[in-house]
């Protein structure tokens, strides 16, 4: 069963790195907040921001094979809002070595999406005959850059990280 609008591949493409890049990129306006928070300062920070890195070398090392099994649209279409629930849930940590251990689960989702994105692209390019791979990164941009606009709006509302990472989740399950 197929549900959703009929597109191309190519725009069904240009959405996935759209939609990926939109919900990766919420958190980084929410970092001063976050920080605050934690009372921690900017290298115990940027230190816990390395989880997020940690876990994406573990999937794109490991997860191919268990892609493959799973599928890759039954995979896309799951990872993109466990991200979305992973950035929630790890913005509730109260310290950096606990920031460090939520996001690598961020991580894997992220290596996991990187793989099936990446490599649909190729695909598609391949099947049309001609090359896409610069748009889908140019939307990839365009996502992070409407992530970040998003997110510093709603900083300036006052709302928590909390909060606005919570509200994401509906919001990219509904889009994906």
């Amino acid at each position: 069963m197929k549900f959703g609008l009929y597109l191309p591949p190519q725009i069904r493409i240009f959405g996935a790195f759209f939609i990926y890049s939109f919900c990766m990129g919420s958190l980084y306006p929410r970092i001063p907040a976050i920080q605050q928070a934690m009372g921690v300062g900017e290298g115990a920070l940027g230190l816990a921001l390395i989880g997020a890195a940690f876990g994406t070398l573990i999937s794109l090392t490991f997860a191919g094979p268990i892609i493959e099994r799973i599928g890759y649209r039954r995979t896309l279409l799951t990872a993109i809002p466990l991200l979305s629930v992973f950035y929630a849930i790890s913005v509730w940590a109260q310290g950096p070595v606990m920031f460090f251990l939520l996001l690598v689960p961020v991580g894997i989702t992220i290596g996991a999406i990187e793989i099936i994105i990446n490599l649909e692209a190729d695909r598609v390019e391949h099947a049309i005959g001609r090359r896409i791979m610069n748009r889908p990164h140019a939307f990839w941009s365009f996502g992070f850059f409407s992530a970040g606009m998003v997110g510093s709006f709603v900083a300036q509302t006052g709302l928590s990280p909390q909060m606005h990472l919570a509200i994401m989740i509906p919001v990219v399950t509904l889009v994906s």
